[in-house]
């Protein structure tokens, strides 16, 4: 039976990591209604790694050429100006860089607050109709023919840092908030796109990092944890090339109705239960 919830928590966290519907709030939710309690700390890892590894290969271009460039990045920093204006890779690892500072910062001094919300059923249903609302935002903005690679600032980084550290709270779904605030400041589709799921990689490690100082056992076995894990990537590939392709089309404020729908849904069970 393990490997079964195992599954489904990986087929959710695949589906919902990407699409701007939040995975931590629909983990939380399906825990709570499900019964299935604390997947614990092994399988949350697991799981995040599956979606890390997903955005890996869907952009393993970038994360080459990222990890060529970073050696010799500081010797390129007196010239910063002239890597901004090029759009080269050292300026996305600038931009990166600065965007992870200020989500690590947010999440460091909101952590206990962050957690709490995790077991409020009406506190995730609101989320869940705040992320829709910010998504059918993204509709007074065009993202076509928006700001490129070298005309990105380290302003624009640091907001969209912050909304990806207020994104922590179940229901705020972090692709959507990211993304939609990159097409808010200017961005285009495809650079809102791609520096966001960047921007996820050093978010979800550091992350699994801080979880790990609280290790513990897995309450699943060894063949549900790899069972969870691979259906997360698989999903979570698949997910990410549709979100891109939706992106492209600028039909990213679809997804607005869904978190609204089960936004109320939330918030209707937790007064009537």
């Amino acid at each position: 039976m393990d490997v079964i919830h195992a599954v489904i928590l990986g087929v959710i966290q695949g589906l919902t990591e990407f699409l701007p519907v939040s995975s931590s709030g629909h983990l939380a939710v399906t825990q709570i209604l499900m019964g299935f309690g604390d997947s614990g700390l092994v399988m949350d890892v697991c799981l995040h790694m599956g979606t890390l590894l997903a955005i890996l290969v869907v952009f393993r271009k970038d994360v080459l050429d990222i990890v060529r460039v970073v050696p010799s990045l500081p010797g390129k920093i007196r010239n910063l100006d002239t890597q901004k204006k090029a759009g080269s890779t050292s300026w996305l690892v600038v931009l990166i860089a600065c965007g992870t500072v200020v989500t690590a910062i947010v999440g460091l001094l909101g952590e206990k607050v962050f957690v709490g919300l995790f077991t409020s059923l009406r506190a995730i249903g609101f989320c869940f109709l705040i992320t829709g609302t910010i998504l059918w935002l993204t509709r007074l903005s065009s993202g076509a023919n928006g700001k490129e690679l070298s005309e990105m600032t380290v302003k624009d980084a640091l907001t969209i840092g912050l909304t990806q550290g207020l994104a922590i709270a179940p229901g705020i779904s972090r692709s959507g908030t990211t993304i939609s605030t990159a097409l808010f400041l200017g961005l285009d589709r495809e650079l809102a796109a791609r520096y966001s799921f960047l921007l996820f990689i050093p978010a979800v490690v550091g992350a699994t990092i801080l979880e790990l100082r609280h290790w513990e056992s897995s309450p699943f076995s060894l063949s549900a944890v790899l069972a969870g894990s691979l259906s997360a990537f698989v999903v979570g590939y698949a997910a990410l090339k549709f979100l891109l392709d939706v992106i492209k089309r600028g039909a990213f404020h679809y997804f607005s109705f869904y978190c609204w729908l089960l936004g109320c849904s939330v918030l209707i069970y937790s007064f009537l239960r």
